[in-house]
């Protein structure tokens, strides 16, 4: 240590200042340092009683005071050096605490929103072979004709939602304002307005007759509004999304076959002449130019009534049956 002379208190200052050899200067210095910190002082008092102890006549015993300077210079180290320490490792630890509880909490957070929600429970409901006639949660009437499969959650009264996953399914629906009914094929969503109506679902398209009532027809890019005696029909392909003019069923040979038909970029003329041959009915084109039009599609074992839904779907076209022959009309194609 220093003062403001400059002059640093070691043990032979202070033994010079008991043994009255000390300037005035290493005196003034050793009353500062005392008087700057009662450490200092109860040194200067320790090492003033062991020279009293030895008498004034004695020489200086050098052993005796560096041992008492040294132990003071051991305890203020040791002492600040554990003070500092404990000060560091007590600062450490709050950090770590802080960081682990930091980390907890982050882990805590992304461990909540991770949990999933309360899992919705399907009830999934098929027909194989035959027909299947059941009732939904809501009172809600379906029929699942064969291959057919329709799917809903458990919690279906608060959201009265059905899953089309395949097939023809038709549904006789119970009214409620306050719960509208939805059905959901693939991208394509049908909001009941009214009761009675069929779905059609298959690889390439989504037909939809209405019975009476009316349903709307939905996409994220379309909409259209069917109402009783309509048909509306989806290309899964071109995502379109049409009208068409429903026919009566006992007009037209329902009649499914069993067998696939393939067009690939086939004029309507060769399409509706193969047709006639599979299904046996007589079809006329009431504008000769709509033999020109082109069509790709497929169809494997379907009635006739599909069929023509899905070629007037993709062609713009209307349908109507008079007595045993089918007539379809339109502008024609460029």
């Amino acid at each position: 240590m220093s003062n403001e002379t400059n002059i640093e208190v070691s043990e032979e200052v202070i033994v010079k200042y008991l043994a009255g050899e000390a300037s005035p200067e290493e005196a003034i210095a050793i009353d500062d340092w005392c008087a700057r910190a009662e450490a200092n002082q109860q040194l200067f008092d320790r090492l003033s009683h062991t020279w009293q102890q030895t008498g004034s006549t004695m020489s200086y015993r050098t052993p005796d005071l560096k041992q008492e300077w040294q132990h003071w210079k051991t305890a203020n180290t040791t002492s600040s050096g554990t003070k500092k320490s404990k000060v560091r490792t007590l600062r450490w630890q709050l950090a770590a605490a802080a960081t682990v509880i930091i980390l907890l909490g982050a882990a805590l957070v992304t461990f909540l929103l991770r949990q999933p929600g309360p899992r919705q429970q399907q009830v999934l409901v098929s027909a194989n072979s035959q027909q299947v006639q059941t009732s939904l949660p809501d009172q809600s009437q379906v029929k699942i004709h064969p291959g057919g499969s329709i799917a809903y959650a458990d919690n279906f009264h608060t959201g009265r939602t059905v899953q089309l996953q395949t097939g023809e399914v038709y549904f006789a629906v119970q009214h409620d304002p306050q719960r509208p009914f939805n059905i959901q094929a693939g991208e394509l969503n049908i909001r009941v307005i009214g009761t009675a109506f069929t779905v059609n679902k298959n690889s390439d398209s989504i037909v939809v007759k209405v019975d009476n009532g009316a349903v709307m027809l939905s996409t994220m890019k379309d909409s259209i509004v069917l109402k009783g005696g309509t048909k509306g029909c989806y290309l899964i392909a071109d995502k379109q999304l049409k009208r068409t003019e429903a026919i009566t069923r006992t007009t037209v040979n329902t009649t499914t076959i069993h067998r696939s038909l393939r067009f690939e970029d086939k004029d309507l003329g060769a399409v509706i002449r193969q047709l006639e041959t599979a299904y046996g009915v007589p079809i006329v084109l009431s504008n000769p130019q709509l033999a020109k039009c082109r069509i790709s599609t497929a169809f494997d074992d379907k009635p006739l009534q599909y069929v023509l839904d899905v070629i007037s779907a993709s062609l713009d076209l209307t349908y109507h049956a008079s007595y045993d022959t089918i007539y379809l009309d339109g502008y024609g194609c460029d």
